[in-house]
């Protein structure tokens, strides 16, 4: 074994047995991101940490210049190379954790490049420039709530022995009766009529949005299916628009339903809500909660209008052009080069410089797509499918000498409960309540954990409501906010696209292959704004759930070769390994140790 500082070889450093190198999986950017981390076992020194000691002249007078020019940013290599002079540990001197003695220079190593930059960069707080100009349309917005449920007519009951179809009108109680330039609200007094909920009293066809949360706890003693039913009745015919399933079981359930369509009603034209269903029930209810509410309003004619803002991809890589120079930044996740981000100051049509960590918005993205960054080399990584990842990667190294081995359990793998969606959502227009990226909590039905796999993002905000209601107050038209505009401009609001969705569903799906492992099944127990009571399901795990710990030995070039995984076969059965921490002794073999290597990390799936 050679030993060189920065390419001039010198002759071993005290110390040297108990040297040991580590490659290290980050818990936050999920992959092996430090893989020449050296440390040595402390042997009983006063100051307490385990170092090698460097003591050859021309060795502590390159770490004296380095560090006089450099301080602990200075960039000293530490190099071992095998008998034939090829690397197998290519590291640095940790000048962040190093002492200089009468006998010479005690030191610990670290990674190079601006790959270990970035881990030690990562919460850093920069400010970027978007130059990127993307048009967004306009949506609609409620302006004001019309209709609340009449309390006098909130049940809608039935238990006879003859049956009856539960088909009826939610109570809609008008908040004003008053012929406008706009049309006339009007009250439903008989759920159990056909009447309307807003007429077209004016001269001319209008375009009408009609929002509603239609919140209930009902039951049947019959299982049925029916829809909320949204339809106009005019001259010119009935338009039927079908909002949602309602779906009747004999457990009483509370529901929300949501209603939020743009449509157009004719001159006189009437405007119906009802639930309907086929068949009948000898016993059914239906108890209409008071945050129940609808809005028809037309919506106001607002324009698209232009903003400034940066692909995700391209966020990432300008803040990392400031905190780690020298990083290059590969991507193979299409998402990130669609989905974009811009904050509240550019949402208004002001132009102003966006402001967040590398952290910040790598933890969100990950939340919602399961992502990893691969280590390529010292100043390079590669944004890469978490799961595409795992299914991709081969057998590894295959360790044949095992000293020892354990399979145990682990919390970090089962989980009891999956959050999912966002922190920040409240459209805060006069409604309050009309946006579908909120979050939800399921569980994963094991009770003897506390454990929760937490994918709610904390700094972007996807609220299409919001940032309509942003967007318009350069119209001064933005849903009665003017006063509360300010408030948002800091905030940064990621816009996906349609061909990758973030909803829910789509985010637990792409989680699906790490909370499966707990159970392939999850189910609902609360969400804002939507509470309605469903599963979601995965049938591909990719990890047992077992953790597991390999004590043995690998050559040089195998510790070189050593990547996200490793095999073994303990008892003649194949046992390949995500590796979170490895461990490498170069010295094992001359202290008497049986085994060089240790490694940690989680059994995957075969």
């Amino acid at each position: 074994m050679k030993i060189a500082i920065d390419n001039i070889t010198i002759d071993e450093p005290a110390g040297m047995a108990g040297m040991y190198f580590e490659k290290l999986r980050s818990t936050r950017l999920r992959g092996q991101t430090r893989i020449n981390i050296g440390r040595v076992k402390n042997t009983g020194m006063a100051r307490g940490i385990g170092e090698v000691t460097i003591s050859e002249p021309i060795a502590i007078a390159i770490l004296n210049s380095a560090f006089e020019k450099y301080k602990v940013d200075a960039a000293v290599r530490f190099q071992l190379m095998d008998n034939d002079g090829a690397n197998f540990i290519d590291s640095e001197i940790n000048m962040a954790n190093c002492r200089e003695k009468p006998d010479g220079w005690s030191v610990t190593m670290r990674d190079n490049g601006d790959v270990e930059t970035l881990n030690l960069q990562l919460d850093a707080v920069v400010s970027i420039t978007p130059e990127t100009l993307f048009t967004i349309e306009t949506i609609a917005l409620a302006q004001s709530v019309t209709h609340t449920i009449n309390s006098d007519l909130a049940r809608v009951a039935w238990k006879t022995p003859a049956s009856k179809n539960p088909s009826h009108f939610p109570a809609w109680k008008a908040a004003s009766s008053k012929a406008e330039s706009t049309g006339t609200p009007q009250t439903v007094n008989d759920v159990n009529q056909e009447q309307p909920v807003w007429v077209n009293s004016t001269g001319d066809e209008k375009r009408v949005y009609v929002t509603a949360r239609i919140s209930i706890a009902h039951r049947s003693s019959t299982t049925m299916t029916g829809q909320v039913i949204l339809y106009v009745i005019s001259g010119v015919g009935t338009t039927s628009y079908t909002i949602v399933d309602v779906v009747l079981t004999n457990a009483l359930t509370t529901v929300t339903y949501a209603v939020d369509r743009e449509i157009t009603v004719p001159q006189n034209g009437q405007v119906f809500i009802k639930l309907s269903f086929v068949g009948t029930s000898a016993d059914y209810e239906f108890n209409y909660r008071d945050d129940s509410y609808l809005g028809v309003n037309p919506d106001n004619a607002v324009p698209e209008s232009t903003c400034y803002g940066c692909y995700a991809i391209d966020a990432l890589r300008l803040i990392a052009a400031i905190i780690a120079p020298n990083l290059v930044i590969r991507n193979e996740v299409p998402a990130l080069e669609k989905e974009w981000i811009t904050n509240g100051y550019n949402l208004r049509g002001v132009k102003a410089d966006l402001i967040a960590s590398f952290g910040q918005l790598w933890d969100d993205l990950n939340r919602l797509h399961n992502l990893m960054i691969n280590r390529v080399g010292d100043n390079e990584i590669s944004i890469v499918s978490f799961d595409f990842y795992i299914d991709n990667t081969d057998d590894g190294v295959v360790m044949q000498d095992v000293n020892y081995y354990e399979r145990g359990t682990s919390s970090e793998v089962f989980v009891s409960r999956v959050r999912v969606g966002f922190n920040k959502w409240q459209s805060g227009t006069p409604t309050g309540n009309e946006e579908k990226y909120g979050n939800e909590e399921y569980s994963t039905g094991l009770l003897k954990i506390n454990n929760t796999l937490d994918l709610v993002c904390t700094t972007l905000c996807a609220s299409e409501k919001l940032i309509e209601a942003v967007r318009r107050q350069q119209f001064e038209v933005g849903g009665n906010r003017t006063d509360k505009d300010e408030n948002n401009d800091d905030v940064l609001f990621l816009i996906p696209c349609y061909e990758y969705p973030i909803d829910t569903k789509q985010v637990l799906e792409n989680w699906g292959g790490v909370w499966s492992a707990s159970n392939q099944v999850l189910t609902k127990t609360k969400g804002s704004p939507d509470n309605t009571k469903t599963t979601a399901a995965f049938d591909k795990p990719r990890f047992t759930g077992r953790p597991v710990l390999v004590q043995g030995n690998l050559t040089s070039r195998e510790w070189v070769l050593l990547g996200d995984t490793l095999t073994f076969y303990p008892q003649n059965r194949m046992v390949k390994v995500l590796v979170n921490k490895a461990s490498y002794r170069p010295g094992a073999a001359g202290s008497g140790s049986d085994f060089n290597t240790i490694i940690e990390g989680f059994e995957l799936k075969i």
